[in-house]
């Protein structure tokens, strides 16, 4: 039995319970799929998975339950962004919602971003000169609504890291 206050994880009945005391518990209806993700998280917890582990875990939850629910699929994207973002040096990424009367699209803001200097000059390029501030090495883009998730988060920081010429 696994605990973390008002609740209790019973790994061998495979069910959540609700309560603080043995004689005012209920259980909590989870499905199979819930309870998996549920009792990983909690044998795991404040864990961070390397990038291989976390596309271990995609591949064996989807052999074992099939197609991952949108909240699963939504939380691996979300660790994979935080992975990439420890791995460039980001300690904050924030999305600012769009605001009527003040900006009409959703911004994101990456800080901090250490560019080198073809970088910003293909950042600056493709998204105008105001995309990166080298003083404070903050990234500010406005993203198109649908460009807010995490996967498209990952992509941009990808394509913005991966924009050096090779040699």
């Amino acid at each position: 039995m696994k605990e973390f206050p008002p609740f209790h994880l019973d790994t061998v009945n495979q069910c959540l319970w609700r309560g603080r005391d043995q004689t005012d518990q209920e259980q909590v209806l989870l499905t199979p799929r819930a309870y998996a993700l549920l009792r990983y998280l909690v044998e795991h917890p404040g864990r961070l998975l390397t990038h291989d582990e976390l596309l271990d875990l995609r591949e064996e939850w989807q052999d074992r339950y099939g197609a991952l629910p949108s909240a699963a699929t939504g939380l691996l994207e979300l660790a994979e962004l935080r992975l990439a973002c420890l791995d460039a040096g980001v300690r904050s990424v924030a999305v600012l919602p769009a605001k009527v009367g003040v900006r009409s699209k959703p911004v994101v803001r990456m800080t901090p971003l250490d560019l080198s200097l073809s970088q910003q000059l293909r950042l600056r390029r493709r998204h105008g000169s105001r995309a990166y501030d080298e003083t404070t090495k903050e990234l500010r883009l406005e993203l198109a609504p649908d460009a807010a998730s995490p996967a498209a988060l990952l992509a941009l920081l990808r394509e913005t890291l991966d924009s050096a010429p090779s040699t």
